[in-house]
C-alpha cells in the first residue's frame, strides 16, 4: 500500500515541477477514460474468485476438475476482454481532443501517441496471464498479490521517477508504465506454478455453471460500472467543461483522498478472502456478527482518518505543490464526506462480492451511473469542481448505499436491516462529533510549514481517536475487537 500511494505522489510531483501542470491533466484524463473502457472486462474474475471460494474451501478430485476448468473459461474471457479494450480504445481517439476544455494541452504533445500506450498498457494484463491471480484471492493468499504488485510497481515508479527527473520526458514516462504489468505477470505465473501445480487452465464448465455464471457477470458488471465510473466521469466532465488545469488540481485532492481510501481498501482486502470462506462455511448469523465487528473497526478508521484529513488537507497541498494549487476550504468538507461515504458503501460491496447477491438490485448501478453524470453536467456548470464531488455523494448517500443495504439485507441475512442503519447513524453521529471537535482544537495551532505539519497530524490522531474511543465506550464491538486482537496475539506468540 505505501509503495502504489506514496510513489504517484513523488511521479504527480515530478510531472508538475519539471514537466507542468497540463502534463499531469492529461494523464489524469487518459487514466479515467482507459477506466470507464475497461469495464469491458464485465467483472469477469470477481464471478469467476466468488465460484472458486467453495471449491478452494473444500478440495477434492472433483473440485480440482472444476478450479481447472473455472480457469480456462477465465483465460479465454479474459482473451476476449483485452481485444475489446484494445477495439473500443482505438476507436474512441479520434473523440480525445473534444474532452479537453478548449483543446488547451500542451502544443508540442501528440496527445493521440500518448493515449495509444496508455490503451496498450490497459490491454497487456489481458493477454499475459493476470487471469491466475483469481486463485490466491480465493485460497485467501492475496498477501502473495500485494508483495509482487508491490514490488513490480516499485520497479516502475523508479524508473519513472528517474526519466521525469533527468530526461524531463513524458512519451519515456508512459512507456514505462507497461514495465510493472509485465513484471507482475512474469512473478505471477512462476508463483503459480509453485502454490498451484495441480491447477492448469484446460476443460470447460458445465451448462449449469455457465448458466449461473452469465447471470452473475451481467449483475457484477453493472455493479462495477458505478464503482468505475464515479472518479471516471468525474474527470471527464471537469476536463470538458473546466479543461485540464483544474482537472489537475482536482487530481492532486482526490489522489490525496484516495491514499485515505487505500487504508479502507487494505482493511476490506485482508477481509474479503474470510469473509468469502465463512459465506461458503458458516451460518448467515455468524456472517452477520462479523459484518457488525468490521463496520466497527471501519468506522474506527474512517473516524481517525477524516478528523486527520480536515487538518491536514489544505497543509499538505500547501507543502506538496504550493499554495498556487489550493481549492476552496469547502472542497476539504466535501472530500471528507466523499471519505465517509465510500467507506461505509463500500462494506456492502464488499458484501455483494462475496455473497453473490449481484443479481438483486441490479439495475440500480445503471441509476446510479445515469444520475451521477446527469448530476455532474448540472452541477459543475453553476459549482464548478465542488459541483462535481457533490453530485457523486449525493449518489452514493441517496441510492448506492440504501440500495446495498436492502438487497443484502433482504436476500442474502434474510432480516430487518433497521439495527445497521442504527448502527450506521451511530457511527457517522460519532464521527461528526469527533471531526468538529478535532477541527476545533487543532485550528489553534498557528504554526505552519512541516513542523506545524507534524504537530497538527499527531494532535488530529489522538484527538480523533480518543473522541471515538470516549463515544463508543459502552460499545459491546469494542470488547469483541480486544478480544479478537487479544486471539491473533496469542496465536503469533505460538
Amino acid at each position: 500500500m505505501l509503495i502504489t500511494s506514496v510513489f504517484p505522489f513523488m511521479i504527480r510531483t515530478a510531472i508538475i515541477r519539471f514537466i507542468g501542470m497540463e502534463y499531469a491533466g492529461v494523464s489524469s484524463l487518459f487514466t479515467s477514460i482507459l477506466q470507464i473502457i475497461n469495464l469491458s472486462d464485465l467483472g469477469f474474475e470477481s464471478a469467476m474468485t466468488y465460484f472458486l471460494y467453495k471449491p478452494m474451501a473444500e478440495q477434492n478430485e472433483k473440485n480440482k476438475a472444476r478450479i481447472c476448468s473455472i480457469l480456462h473459461m477465465l483465460r479465454r474471457l479474459y482473451l476476449f476482454a483485452g481485444t475489446l479494450i484494445l477495439l473500443i480504445g482505438l476507436a474512441c481517439m479520434p473523440l480525445i481532443p473534444s474532452l479537453i476544455h478548449g483543446k488547451s494541452y500542451p502544443a508540442d504533445l501528440n496527445i493521440y501517441f500518448v493515449y495509444f500506450i496508455y490503451i496498450i498498457n490497459s490491454a497487456i494484463p489481458y493477454f499475459i496471464g493476470h487471469y491466475r491471480a483469481a486463485l490466491f484471492k480465493a485460497d485467501q493468499k492475496g498477501d502473495i498479490l500485494n508483495r509482487m504488485g508491490g514490488t513490480t510497481a516499485g520497479i516502475m515508479y523508479i524508473c519513472q521517477l528517474v526519466v521525469l527527473v533527468v530526461f524531463t520526458d513524458f512519451y519515456l514516462y508512459t512507456i514505462l508504465l507497461s514495465v510493472s504489468n509485465i513484471l507482475y505477470a512474469i512473478w505471477l505465473i512462476r508463483e503459480t506454478r509453485r502454490h498451484y501445480p495441480e491447477y492448469k487452465a484446460y476443460g470447460w464448465p458445465d451448462s449449469s455453471f455457465i448458466k449461473s455464471f452469465k447471470k452473475q457477470v451481467f449483475a457484477i458488471a453493472l455493479s462495477k460500472l458505478r464503482t468505475i465510473t464515479r472518479n471516471s466521469f468525474d474527470s471527464v466532465v471537469i476536463s470538458t467543461f473546466l479543461g485540464l488545469v483544474w482537472l489537475a488540481k482536482y487530481q492532486n485532492y482526490y489522489q490525496v483522498m484516495q491514499l485515505l481510501i487505500y487504508v479502507v481498501i487494505l482493511l476490506r482486502t485482508a477481509v474479503t478472502p474470510s469473509l468469502g470462506n465463512g459465506m461458503a462455511t458458516e451460518s448467515k448469523d455468524s456472517n452477520y456478527g462479523v459484518l457488525t465487528v468490521y463496520t466497527f473497526i471501519q468506522c474506527a478508521i474512517l473516524t481517525v482518518l477524516i478528523g486527520c484529513t480536515i487538518n491536514l488537507y489544505q497543509p499538505f497541498i500547501t507543502l506538496w505543490v504550493g499554495k498556487k494549487s489550493l481549492l476552496p476550504f469547502s472542497m476539504v468538507i466535501l472530500f471528507c464526506i466523499y471519505i465517509f461515504a465510500y467507506g461505509m458503501s463500500d462494506s456492502m460491496g464488499m458484501l455483494r462480492e462475496t455473497s453473490g447477491v449481484w443479481w438483486k438490485g441490479r439495475y440500480i448501478s445503471i441509476i446510479e451511473s445515469i444520475s451521477n453524470l446527469i448530476l455532474n453536467v448540472l452541477l459543475v456548470r453553476t459549482f464548478g469542481v465542488g459541483g462535481v464531488v457533490f453530485a457523486t455523494i449525493i449518489t452514493i448517500v441517496c441510492i448506492n448505499l440504501p440500495s446495498d443495504i436492502h438487497y443484502i439485507f433482504k436476500y442474502y441475512f434474510e432480516r430487518s436491516p433497521r439495527q445497521y442503519i442504527g448502527m450506521l447513524l451511530m457511527y457517522t453521529l460519532t464521527t461528526i462529533l469527533s471531526t468538529i471537535v478535532s477541527y476545533l482544537i487543532v485550528s489553534k495551532i498557528a504554526m505552519d510549514g512541516i513542523l506545524g505539519f507534524l504537530c497538527k497530524g499527531i494532535l488530529s490522531f489522538i484527538v480523533s481517536l480518543t473522541m471515538f474511543l470516549m463515544l463508543q465506550f459502552k460499545n459491546p464491538k469494542l470488547r469483541e475487537l480486544l478480544d479478537i486482537l487479544k486471539i491473533i496475539r496469542i496465536n503469533k506468540t505460538k
